[in-house]
């Protein structure tokens, strides 16, 4: 069973998921980082994605983040 995300991690999926679904499912991970900076402070961010990188709701493919089919 799948814990649930911790409340800022799910923030930052759902003002993230637009961007990346605007840039045909993929957007660097710098210009991810660029976009979330105007909303959450870089410490959260970089928590934030590392994060759901690591319990699959985000993967990373050549510097690129996609968003993992369904996960929320």
């Amino acid at each position: 069973m799948q814990q649930p995300l911790p409340s800022y991690a799910k923030e930052v999926l759902e003002t993230l998921k637009p961007h990346i679904t605007a840039a045909d499912g993929r957007l660097s991970i710098d210009e991810a980082k660029k976009r979330l900076s105007d909303e959450f402070e870089q410490a959260t961010v970089d928590v934030a994605l590392e994060h759901l990188l690591q319990h699959g709701y985000l993967y990373e493919v050549n510097g690129q983040l996609r968003i993992t089919e369904d996960r929320t």
